[in-house]
């Protein structure tokens, strides 16, 4: 499919079965598994209670953003995590999640966005940092993060 003909909006999701459901069939796209992950039960409560989260949607789920906009002390927001399926890799709908995120972000104030990504995820930094992203730290956990001011 040409991205041209690519239909979708980014519409925001309250529902707890809806969000497991979108995560589940998104999982695919991790080369480690976020749903299968050990604590993932109390993160997904936490993304359920407290964060925003939008997906990319059209004839089905393309992809979502996980996001927190809610420090109003910091003014910095938090994507906790962002996905496109597989199938719909290279068509600029992770670019329309994370320009949503950013927009949502902003207008609740927020002045930077941060995130956390493996160090070997090569190319999610890459796409982050096309997208104005800049590191400013490691983690012990082979993660490093990442953050723009929006």
């Amino acid at each position: 499919m040409q991205e041209s003909e690519l239909q979708y909006d980014i519409v925001p999701i309250y529902s707890q079965e809806e969000k497991r459901n979108i995560m589940c069939l998104c999982d695919v796209a991790f080369e480690k598994s976020v749903v299968k992950s050990k604590g993932f039960e109390d993160t997904f409560q936490k993304i359920h209670k407290y964060a925003d989260f939008l997906v990319a949607k059209g004839k089905e789920y393309m992809g979502y953003v996980a996001f927190y906009a809610n420090d109003a002390q910091t003014k910095q927001a938090y994507i906790s995590l962002i996905c496109t399926h597989p199938s719909y890799k290279r068509m600029r709908v992770g670019y329309t999640l994370l320009k949503s995120a950013q927009e949502l972000a902003k207008s609740k104030g927020m002045k930077t966005i941060k995130l956390e990504v493996y160090i070997y995820n090569t190319n999610a930094i890459s796409f982050y940092e096309k997208n104005g992203f800049q590191k400013c730290g490691e983690t012990d956990r082979g993660s490093m993060y990442m953050i723009k001011t929006i």
